[in-house]
């Protein structure tokens, strides 16, 4: 992705500073709470604990966040986000193959 193409719901505050384009890249409130959300429980985005079973980080034997398990949840929300009903390797709307 080009760096003035990023979506915008990637950035801290949904904030995109054209001076600076790295400056809160993939640390927007959405994307943290969908990262907790998959890798640890749905719950773990709530304020109030819950006794539930273990996330899908400790079943798979994670023990940090990686590049990829980034782009995988930024994936995900994308998708999410649109009105697309399936999901498909190829993308009209970013030409992304």
């Amino acid at each position: 992705v080009p760096g003035d193409q990023w979506p915008v719901f990637l950035y801290a505050d949904y904030s995109y500073d054209p001076e600076d384009p790295w400056n809160g890249l993939l640390w927007s409130g959405l994307l943290v709470s969908a990262y907790k959300h998959i890798f640890t429980s749905p719950s773990s985005v709530d304020h109030e604990p819950k006794a539930t079973r273990s996330g899908n980080a400790h079943i798979h034997g994670m023990c940090c966040v990686t590049k990829a398990s980034i782009a995988y949840v930024a994936t995900q929300a994308r998708f999410g986000l649109t009105s697309a009903q399936i999901f498909s390797r190829t993308d009209l709307i970013t030409d992304s193959e």
